[in-house]
């Protein structure tokens, strides 16, 4: 008897290929499915009205310190903060100082994020070139009154990590090179160690022996804070992450979408041509993997 689209198969159609493979084919767990699809409706359901009632860039931008969701309309447009997605901590190293004085040994890692740090939504994450940054304060009277509460400055370089311009430490280094065998009193500029050598093998092709100086400069924090500390360091790794996920965009798609797509089909086709050889040189595989990866 039909059902659900599915029925028996017909009893006057011959199979074809071996026997073990022809076995009769046939709806199963059909309740099951309709309590799947029923959850799957009510998902639906409670991502729209979530969506629609409430703020789901919560989940993605920070909050500054009246409320306000970065990058979100707010309260109607009284603080429309649609292009400002980015969030900037001025106080984030005395707010986290003051903190771990306050609750001494007894803190942990959860009390640790629920610090109310003072934010402020900006567009992009302010350098010391900029000067200073205000938190601002828009009411909504008839005049549109537009108040500066407080005027930080910008002491260190900032990068965006998921929206939160976090504060790093610069370093930048000056190369200069100077052949000393056979004398040169001039001195170049370069960029790098390999630079070096290229600049003067350029400049004085017959040099021999040359001395390369390194000049560092490196702007960071005066006060000690090992949270902060920590948390600089995890931002720089994550930086370091997403920047190799930006540079190699293109081959993780090429590799994870489009070649495992065609080896998935290929593998499919071989399993249908081959299913018992496919199936052993599946499990070889698998358990050379594996013992591969333990001996190693």
């Amino acid at each position: 008897m039909p059902f659900c689209g599915c029925s028996d198969p017909p009893d006057t159609v011959a199979p074809e290929g071996p026997d073990w493979l022809n076995k009769p084919r046939k709806c199963t767990d059909v309740c099951f499915l309709i309590l799947f699809a029923a959850f799957w409706l009510g998902m639906v359901i409670i991502a729209g009205v979530a969506f629609g009632s409430g703020e789901p860039e919560r989940l993605l931008y920070g909050t500054d310190w009246q409320g306000n969701t970065c990058g979100g309309e707010n309260d109607g447009g009284l603080s429309d903060m649609t292009d400002k997605k980015r969030i900037y901590y001025p106080r984030i190293q005395e707010e986290l100082n003051e903190f771990s004085t306050l609750c001494g040994t007894s803190c942990t890692v959860e009390d640790f994020f629920n610090i109310p740090f003072y934010g402020i939504c900006v567009d992009e994450c302010p350098q010391p070139e900029d000067g200073t940054i205000s938190s601002i304060i828009t009411t909504n009277d008839d005049d549109d009154v537009v108040e500066y509460d407080e005027v930080f400055d910008i002491p260190l370089y900032t990068k965006s990590i998921f929206y939160r311009c976090l504060q790093i430490n610069n370093v930048t280094s000056d190369w200069t090179v100077q052949c000393t065998d056979p004398y040169d009193s001039s001195v170049y500029d370069c960029t790098s160690a390999s630079n070096c050598e290229t600049v003067i093998n350029n400049e004085v092709p017959d040099c021999t022996v040359s001395r390369t100086t390194e000049d560092t400069v490196s702007y960071q924090s005066a006060q000690s804070s090992p949270i902060y500390d920590s948390l600089q360091t995890a931002a720089n790794t994550i930086s370091r992450w997403l920047g190799d996920v930006e540079a190699t965009v293109t081959e993780i798609f090429v590799c994870g979408c489009v070649f495992a797509i065609v080896l998935s089909f290929l593998y499919i086709k071989c399993l249908q041509r081959w299913a018992r050889c496919m199936v052993w040189f599946t499990l070889i595989m698998v358990v050379a993997v594996l013992l591969g990866i333990t001996l190693y």
